[in-house]
């Protein structure tokens, strides 16, 4: 299910507010309107029967009949969709306007808006109207209300999006310039006021956060460093001592075991402070990692792994083959790509019993250059697919064959998206074993940037 965004849910807010408040509007206007016309009603129908009850008394005075006079009324006042009905003093009808049609006595008025009033000579004069025009006004009134309204929603919500994407633009800007910022840069600001007091309170609130991010990453970077140096220097100590304890001619089998286990360890405990430092130099902020970039010829950084792999495992270096294409450059630092791939030969080297073969393709196409590793051993698990470029991760196949740290692929990783790019992984190659694909911008399409 999609996530309604903030944004819809205020317009969908402010466009149901329109809403009622428009239908509030329509029926306050139609009961304002239905009280109006009955008071109205009420003055003319009050206002009629007071005339044709003067009326009556004048014509009375002239012809002192009262059934007379109640006639001449009738006949001089025009109809007017009026009911109107004369009584005498004791309540029995004079005449009656429509008059009854043939077999009924007489016409109910209950029901309808009828004004009373009696006359100076004792007859009782009764106006009433039925509710059928003002019905039919109310009818005419909702319907041109709801015509009206339906543009008037299209309207509301479009200003209402409108209205709600303005005033969600300072958050939108911020939400961009969190998304660009690294911590490796030492950013400690989301930008500069908004002139909102509501965002600009969160600004803050979040350069704090940046600020004790940047610091703790900072310390943790430099402890890392110092504990890295510090290190090396007694373990190169300690190794040459325990060179020098080997080479003395009267060492015992016994004993020049022991060294040569006390020399594997060193050697061992000297190849994590140096990955330990490649991955810290390689987890630093990319505005410092490129200020050393330059145009780099990935088939020199292939040889140059190769190089260092074959003299760490002298006995393989027949397994290694090379396909290299002609000027495959990126722009990056030299030093974290060749460690890069080196960590990428000896995975595969690591992996794979002697004479098994590994392949190394450099590629190109237009946007990104490209060094390929695969070999035929026994491939990846599903389950660690990515998994193993988590730091110090090493499947059971790893911890049972071979010695290691599980930092080769992690540091990997961070150099290659240090550089734009990424690491491609894939369980099975046309060798028949993993295939590690590193990936990077090509330097012209660096330059067009």
């Amino acid at each position: 299910m999609m996530p309604r965004s903030f944004e819809s849910r205020l317009t969908l807010l402010l466009q149901g507010l329109a809403a009622l408040v428009i239908a509030a509007f329509a029926l306050s206007a139609l009961g304002i309107t239905r009280a109006t016309l009955y008071r109205e009603e009420s003055h003319a129908l009050d206002g009629t029967a007071r005339r044709m009850a003067a009326s009556l008394d004048l014509e009375f005075a002239e012809e002192h009949d009262l059934r007379k006079a109640v006639a001449a009324v009738l006949s001089e006042e025009a109809d007017a969709g009026l009911f109107v009905r004369f009584e005498d003093a004791q309540g029995h009808t004079l005449a009656m306007r429509p008059a009854p049609r043939a077999g009924v006595a007489a016409v109910s008025l209950a029901g309808m808006h009828r004004a009373r009033v009696r006359s100076h000579c004792g007859a009782w004069v009764e106006v009433a109207v039925g509710d059928r025009v003002r019905s039919a006004s109310l009818t005419a009134l909702a319907r041109a209300l709801a015509l009206a309204a339906a543009p008037l929603l299209l309207l509301m919500f479009a200003l209402s999006r409108w209205t709600v994407r303005r005033a969600l633009r300072p958050l939108q800007q911020m939400t961009e310039r969190a998304t660009d910022l690294s911590l490796g840069d030492g950013t400690r600001s989301l930008g500069g006021d908004d002139g909102l007091a509501e965002l600009d309170r969160l600004r803050v609130a979040f350069d704090r956060l940046l600020a004790r991010l940047d610091d703790q990453l900072r310390a943790e970077r430099q402890f890392s460093s110092d504990a890295s140096h510090e290190l090396r220097t007694p373990l190169t100590v300690l190794g040459g001592e325990i060179e020098l304890a080997r080479a003395q001619a009267g060492t015992g089998a016994a004993t020049r075991e022991s060294l040569d286990r006390a020399a594997g360890q060193v050697r061992a405990m000297r190849e994590l402070v140096e990955a330990l430092m490649l991955m810290r130099r390689a987890s630093e902020g990319p505005a410092q990692i490129r200020q050393a970039f330059e145009a780099v010829d990935l088939s020199d950084v292939v040889e140059s792994a190769r190089h260092d792999v074959g003299l760490r495992y002298p006995e393989r270096r027949g397994d290694i083959g090379v396909e290299a294409s002609l000027d495959v450059v990126t722009s990056g630092h030299p030093v974290l790509l060749v460690a890069g791939v080196r960590n990428l030969l000896d995975n595969a080297l690591k992996f794979t019993s002697a004479t098994t073969p590994v392949h190394v393709t450099v590629t190109q196409d237009e946007r990104w250059a490209c060094v390929c590793v695969e070999d035929g051993g026994r491939g990846i698990d599903v389950a660690d697919t990515e998994r193993v470029f988590d730091p110090f991760f090493r499947g059971t196949e790893a911890r049972a064959e071979s010695s290691g740290f599980g930092l080769g692929l992690p540091i990997l990783r961070r150099v290659a998206r240090v550089h734009g790019g990424d690491v491609l992984v894939e369980r099975s190659s046309r060798l028949g074993g993993a295939r590690f694909t590193l990936q990077l911008p090509r330097w012209r399409a660096q330059r067009a940037v």
